[in-house]
Parts: C-alpha cells; structure tokens; sequence
C-alpha cells in the first residue's frame, strides 16, 4: 500500500457582508478567534489583520479548530461588528454593519490656539478596531461608522500629532445615524530633557540608554516612557526631545556595566527645555563562593541564580541574573541590587537548595557563600511494547511533591531505558506516552528504585482504498472515526484530510473500541461505515469504498430584456439539499452533513453570468436568483441540466432630484433610505442633487430622507426624517422631486 501525505481537516467559518443598503461589501476586515479554550494551533486571532472580503461581499475561514469563535467585522465607513460564540461549519453568515454615528471636531495647539494639520485622532471601536482620521489644514477631523453600544452611547477618543504630547481617555456620546460635533483637541507641546550620565565616582559614561518614564496613572504598578530612548554620547552627555509633559518624570538610565538606575522626580511644563541633569550609574554589589557536594568535593557545571520574587518558583535558566560554578566548584555574580537576595543552585543528580537573607552593598563583595549540595534520590526503568521490544523515545515525567511540585522529564534511550536522579526523598508519580501508543500511569511509587518499567499497548490503525462509482481512485477525501461510548457515537478523533494518488488511506492511533467511520468527499454522497471494530496493535482494513457522485445544476443568469450576463447574482438552494463535505460538520458520530444554503448550496454568478452547484441529494431542486439591480427569480432546475438559463427582469425603477425648498439649487450629499416589499436600500444625491433606485418590484415603498454623516449639519435621527410615497411598476421608472429644507451635505469620498 502507498504511503499518503496525511493533514487534519480545518474547520469552516463563512458569509457575507452588506452594507446598511443591502449591497455586498469589499474590502470589510473579517477576524476570527476561538473563544472558551485555548488554540491547539496558530489561529487567525483579533490582533491579525484578518482577511478582506470579496467584490461580492464575502469571505471564508477554512482552517479554524472546532469549538466556538468570536467574530469581528469592520469598515472605515460603517459601525463594527461582532458576534460571540460563532459555531464552525454552520451555514453562511448574512451580515448587515450599521451605519453608525460620526464624531467631528478641531485639533488645536493648547498654547496658542492655532489649528494642527497633520494629527491623527483615533477612535477606540469594539474588539480592539480602531477609527482614524488625519487633521486638514484647518485642524478638522470627521470619523464615521463609529459603534453605538446600545447602553452608553459613548466612544473613546485618542489624539497626537508630532511635536505634541498624546491626548487620550476622551469621551464622546454616539448615536445612530447622528453627528457628535465639537469633539476638540487641545494638544500640550512636547518638552525637552539634557544632561549628563555619570559613575559614582564622577566619571562621565558614554553609550548608556536613557529615557524619561512617569506613571500615567497610579493604579499602573510600572511607568510607562514618556520621552526617549537616546543614548549618551563620549562626552556623557544626552538630550531627549519630544518628552512628554507632566509631573513626577523620571530620568532613568541603564548600561551593560552598571545597575539600571532612576534619578530624582522632576515636573516639565508644556514646551520646557530643562537642562543640567546628572544620573549617577550604580555598580551593584557582588556574591560570590562555591558549590560542594555531600562530601565536601567541589561541584563543577553547577547553575547558581539570584530568585526573583516576581516569577516564583521557575526555571533556573528563566533567571537573569545567573552563572555557572568552575572546575573548583567556584561562582561569582555581579551587578546584584543593594539589600537581601536569595541564592539557588543546582546540578543534575542533586537536589536544588536555596540559601536567603543573604545581604549585598553597593560596590561590596559578599563573600564566602557555600552550597552543600546532596545527592537526588533516583528511579529507573524500562519502556517496552506488548511484544517485549524497546520503545525508543517515549516521554517519562515524574511529579515530585518532596519539595514544593517538582515535573522533571527524561525520554528512552535506544535500549527503552530511563533514569531520575535529582528526586527528593518521597514517593512520586510516574506518567509515560508515546505518539501511536496507549499512556500509563502510576501513583506511590518509591524513590532510589529499579526495574520500574512499563508496556505501552501500539494504538490500532484503519486503512482502504475510496473510488467513485467508476472504480477510479479519488486522490482527496477525508476520514471521520466515531468511537462508540456509553451508547452513543462521539467522534474523540479528529477528521483528517488524505492526499493519495492511489485513493489509499492509513488512519493511524485509534483507541481499541467499536466504531462509525463517514467517508465523504465534496461533490460526493458521504459513506458511513458502521460497526468497525477496532483492536490494540492491529490494523483493521476497510477494503475499498465507493463513494457516488452528487447532483449537479448549473447554468447561467442572463438579463431579460438585453441578454447579457448578470454578474454578481446570488444563486441559491431553497428546497433541495446539498451534500457536505460530513468533515467540515460537527455532527456527533460523522455524519454526513444535508443542508441549505452554506457554501455548497449558494454562489455568485462570474463575469459570463455563470454558476454550478454540485452534490444535489434530490432530482428536481429550486433555484433563488438575487440581484440588487433585479427581482428576484426562483426556478425549479432538474440534477445533470448543465446549461440552464435564468432570466432576470431589472424591474422598477426610481429617479429623483433633491433640491433646497427655499433657494431652489440641487442638494449633493443628502442620504435616503428606501424600504418597503422585503428590500431595502440607501442611496446619496450626486453634485446635481440626483439619486436612482433600481431594481424595485411591483408594490409602494418609502424614501425617507436625511443630511446624516454631513460635516455641520448637526445630529438628525433618521425615523424622524421626511418620508415619501412611491408606488413602482416592472419596467417602469418613477420620478420623484424632493424639497429639502435641511443644509446640504458633501459628496462622500470614494
């Protein structure tokens, strides 16, 4: 049999994204991340770019783990998204973003009042997205699709511009469809720190980094830098532009020589160039002495570390200040802060000991520290397979409670054999695996003991062959194992995908049991095999599977009155079922997903008007054709028609003009929502004041009308907005002049 390339099944998350008119939305950012567990691999997390929808709105994620996903979507021009608790390979998502509110407003210098091009004020939307805009020449900002949260009401705004200290924590009210205006900035000029780095003997230091920090707020445990880094020069000297104004800044400096070291509080005004600094570097102190074992013989190789009392009980080699003992069993480490510290030290075959209260001064060595270090306990063994064999490899770890939770490891070497000798003097707990066999485990067993070995039991194995119905090997399918507990068929193994040219499968580390295997391929009628049973060190084998074709309809949408393609239609499955890929499911005991809609069961026409969905469970289906531009057809189309024609009416249509009820002239930039008979849509006036819906079946519908998103036009909620009556007619155009007293708006920018 062939080897196959083996690679686990990815999950699915997909849809579309609309705007508040109902039109498919490119270029949104979609981001998705697991939500309730921790990933088992890399996923597409909130602080990944995500990915960008499509010419018709949508967007797929098709390599996500099992489980529930957070869901974000957002757009420069439209309020953010998101949804909790998003399940893996459901049907299609429709999502529809808001309009959102606006927030406007003028970036000034706090001094002088002078306007500041150039700054970027940020709005903090949900889910870590954020909103920006870049000051005109006037200091101006405009943001839109700002979030309402339904509760506040309220957004956070940031803003900085070069040469000025960041403004943030700015809080603004939203709300849908309104402008929030008169949200200013007025930045503080940035300062400037200078002055010299010193030893404490007086001696000028070169090529030290300096800052300034300050704490920004005082419930933060660490400052936050506020100025900086630079470096000093030859002379010593440093000079700091662009700090940050403020009280209780901190000059702090650090070198590979010296102990970091912070100089005394100072306060800088807006614009202040304070000179004449001086930070003395602090040497430290040093500790140093030697390692002996039980018998007083000098301990090379041994690690002796400085505990730092904010990472707890870690690793010697996570500690910073370290070293290693010489062949005389020697150890010295400098640059120590002044004060008390305690010493660890520890080698392989010996217990770690830990010696406190050790004192250190400044430019002192303290001297004369000594470790006895005493000899572990050990514990060995030997790791086989159910037929006496040597498993090479396999990972043992011991927990060790004698003092403190100690989880050292070691892996068998070429003989099966394993050894600990660093344990304390207590009983311990031995956990044993290996990739492709069964784990072991066992409590209570004795310390400075032999002939601890284990037997791992080989996992069963599943293989065979998948062809379609004409015998032919198909070279990519997935295998989905149900394992039978209690009863009930739960899948405890994952779906994985096999690439083979010879149709040929090998599932490996199986857990002995009865089974439900489902193989299924996209475009084919999933298989389910029952009643597998597996065994311990045994490959079962299937023999080979024969997977049956699915239904296929396809065809093209066309215009009724001209005959040209339509691009963009969503062809969709109302009454029919699409057979899934059953891999991309979550049904409990792998079973072939039928569904509505989803991926299989919905595309979009290309350029030639084109579509063709396969794996059809039934013979006659219907067929929903949407367009923006058009009504909505539905056709019944029978499996095997290929080249079917679906002809698209482009139905009613509304023109109109908006003018101001008082002057007269054309109004650009006036948005109207239309709704009415199951659609709705949004349109803005042109510089002539135009705007058109098409696309309207027989029936009434209302055009309400709104200056919303306009710079200067104040806030106006749209359900209080003008409203007219409109009756259309397929094929017919209606014209619709509207008197407008409100001010005009400003085209939006593409």
């Amino acid at each position: 049999m062939c080897s196959s390339d083996l690679m686990e099944a990815g999950h699915r998350i997909s849809g579309t994204v609309f705007d508040p008119s109902g039109a498919p939305l490119e270029e949104a950012r979609v981001k998705v991340n697991l939500v309730g567990a921790r990933p088992k691999t890399a996923q597409v997390t909130l602080t990944d770019k995500g990915i960008l929808t499509d010419a018709n709105g949508f967007f797929s994620f098709d390599s996500l783990e099992g489980g529930e996903h957070r869901l974000v979507v957002s757009h420069d021009d439209y309020a953010t998204y998101q949804q909790m608790k998003v399940p893996v390979d459901g049907t299609d998502l429709s999502i529809t973003l808001a309009e959102g509110g606006a927030i406007s407003g003028v970036v000034t210098d706090a001094a002088t009042g002078v306007p500041i091009p150039g700054a970027t004020v940020t709005v903090h939307e949900p889910a870590g997205v954020m909103k920006k805009a870049t000051t005109e020449s006037d200091g101006k900002y405009f943001v839109r699709g700002i979030t309402s949260d339904g509760r506040r009401n309220e957004a956070r705004l940031g803003c900085e511009a070069k040469g000025f200290a960041r403004q943030g924590g700015v809080k603004a009210t939203v709300d849908e469809g309104a402008v929030s205006e008169g949200v200013d900035f007025a930045l503080d000029r940035n300062g400037t720190v200078t002055g010299f780095v010193i030893d404490t003997t007086g001696k000028r230091v070169s090529g030290a980094r300096v800052e300034v920090k300050r704490k920004t707020d005082s419930s933060m445990p660490l400052p936050v830098t506020v100025g900086g880094p630079t470096t000093s020069g030859p002379d010593g000297s440093f000079t700091i532009d662009n700090v940050a104004p403020g009280e209780a800044g901190m000059i702090v400096a650090d070198h590979n020589n010296y102990l970091e070291t912070e100089g005394e509080p100072f306060d800088l005004a807006p614009g202040e160039s304070l000179t004449g600094f001086e930070i003395a570097l602090r040497i430290g102190g040093m500790v140093s002495g030697s390692v002996v074992d039980d018998h007083n013989q000098p301990v090379q190789g041994a690690t002796v570390a400085i505990r730092d009392e904010r990472y707890g009980d870690i690793s010697l080699d996570s500690l910073e200040s370290k070293t290693k003992t010489d062949a005389s069993g020697r150890f010295t480490i400098g640059s120590v802060e002044s004060g008390e510290v305690s010493l660890i030290a520890h080698r392989t075959g010996y217990l770690r000991t830990e010696i406190s209260g050790i004192k250190v001064n400044e430019g002192q060595n303290t001297e004369g520290i000594v470790f006895q270090l005493v000899s572990g306990s050990t514990l060995s063994g030997i790791v086989t397979d159910s037929s006496g064999m040597p498993i090479v490899g396999a990972k043992i770890t011991v927990i060790d409670t004698s003092d403190g939770l100690n989880k050292p490891t070691r892996r068998t070497d070429s003989n099966g054999f394993y050894e600990f000798d660093e344990l304390g003097q207590y009983e311990v707990q031995v956990n044993v695996e290996k990739e492709g066999y069964s784990k072991e485990q066992r409590s209570e067993v004795p310390v400075n003991s032999e002939n601890n070995d284990f037997v791992l039991r080989r996992l069963g194995s599943l293989r065979g062959i998948v062809t379609n119905q004409h015998g032919e090997p198909l070279r990519t399918f997935s295998v989905s194992p149900s394992i039978e507990e209690n009863g009930r068929m739960l899948r405890r193994q994952p779906a994985r995908t096999f690439n083979s040219e010879d149709g040929s499968f090998d599932y490996p580390s199986l857990n002995a049991g009865n089974y439900q295997i489902v193989v299924g391929c996209p475009g084919f009628a999933a298989v389910t095999v029952p009643d597998v049973v597996i065994q311990e060190d045994f490959e079962t084998n299937l023999g080979t599977i024969v997977l049956n074709e699915g239904g296929k309809v396809g065809g093209y949408v066309l215009d009724a009155e001209t005959g040209e393609p339509v691009f963009g239609a969503t062809v969709s499955i109302l009454n029919g079922t699409v057979i899934d890929n059953p891999f991309s499911g979550n049904q409990a005991g792998g079973r072939p997903s039928r569904r509505r809609g989803g991926v299989a069961g919905r595309q979009r026409t290309d350029k030639e008007g084109h579509f063709m969905i396969e794996g059809l469970a039934e013979e006659v289906v219907t067929v929903e054709v949407e367009h923006r531009n058009y009504v909505k057809t539905t056709v019944e189309l029978r499996a095997g028609m290929l080249e079917a024609e679906v002809f698209m009416s482009r139905g009613g249509v509304i023109d109109g003009q908006v003018v101001s009820s008082t002057s007269g002239e054309e109004l650009p930039g006036i948005q109207l929502f239309l709704t009415g008979n199951g659609q709705s849509d949004r349109q803005v006036t042109d510089r002539k004041g135009n705007f058109t819906f098409s696309g309207l079946q027989d029936g009434s519908y209302q055009i309400r009308v709104t200056n919303f998103g306009m710079v200067g036009s104040g806030k106006q909620d749209v359900r209080n907005a003008p409203t007219y009556d409109v009756a259309v007619s397929n094929g017919q155009a209606a014209f619709l002049r509207i008197e407008y007293d409100g001010p005009a708006g400003r085209e939006r920018e593409n």
